[in-house]
């Protein structure tokens, strides 16, 4: 899919601004959103972790082809994406996952560059559920990164292949989250809850070895779900989930 500006009539420029009278220079850089790509996702850097966009918080939209391009001030916070849908195999639109990704550190001349360029730069940052651990664990990064391609950063929704290493990792976390998520007893209903839980699929991530085995998956997302239900900061669970949990 092609990515750039024109191509789409949902905008994939920033909507807001850092705070006013402020002397420090923005940055500016750009990546996608992707389970599938996710057209209409809110994109917008976190500045105080609290996983709720505030009045002074930048955002974006993101197009048809999942791009966005964000303007913020360098610091220590995270990218958080909410809301917007993509296609599946069959053609269905499916809602999208909130996800987050750790905030870029360097800057880029990016205005005459197309999403999607390829051209590998640090300014793009893609969002997605392997960069929602990696946010949530920085650990994860070398590990991510050994198993090829892009490494955490990856474009797992590119026509141009992904290791499948990798996708392994990204579908069976976005499957954990969907099964928690849907049905008349979903469990995680706030984008803050599932965000949460997926600090805790990281946790449990960090602890295994051979991380995109089929044992390691299973033993990480066992982990992971366990301690998400058992921790009341997480979710709250009605007298019936409890019973069925």
């Amino acid at each position: 899919l092609g990515c750039s500006k024109e191509d789409s009539s949902t905008t994939s420029t920033s909507e807001g601004s850092t705070s006013e009278g402020s002397s420090s220079v923005s940055m500016s850089f750009f990546g996608k959103v992707a389970q599938g790509y996710i057209e209409g996702a809110k994109v917008f850097a976190d500045l105080d972790s609290d996983r709720v966009r505030d009045s002074n918080e930048a955002q974006a939209t993101s197009d048809s082809g999942g791009c966005y391009t964000l303007q913020v001030e360098p610091g220590n916070w995270t990218l958080i994406s909410q809301g917007g849908t993509f296609l599946d195999s069959q053609g269905n639109k499916i809602n999208a996952l909130p996800m987050k990704a750790p905030a870029p550190t360097t800057s880029g001349a990016i205005a005459e560059l197309a999403c999607g360029s390829t051209q590998i730069s640090s300014t793009s940052v893609n969002i997605t559920p392997l960069t929602s651990l990696v946010a949530a664990n920085s650990s994860l990064k070398s590990k991510f990164n050994a198993l090829g391609g892009n490494g955490w950063n990856s474009d797992i929704a590119s026509s141009s292949g992904v290791p499948g290493k990798l996708l392994r990792i990204s579908q069976t976390v976005e499957q954990a989250l969907k099964t928690l998520s849907s049905g008349d007893y979903a469990i995680l209903s706030s984008d803050t809850s599932k965000l949460k839980t997926m600090d805790k699929l990281a946790d449990a991530f960090t602890k295994q070895k051979n991380i995109s085995s089929k044992e390691a998956l299973t033993a990480a997302v066992q982990e992971g779900l366990v301690n998400a239900l058992n921790d009341e900061q997480v979710v709250i669970l009605t007298l019936t989930q409890k019973k069925i949990k």
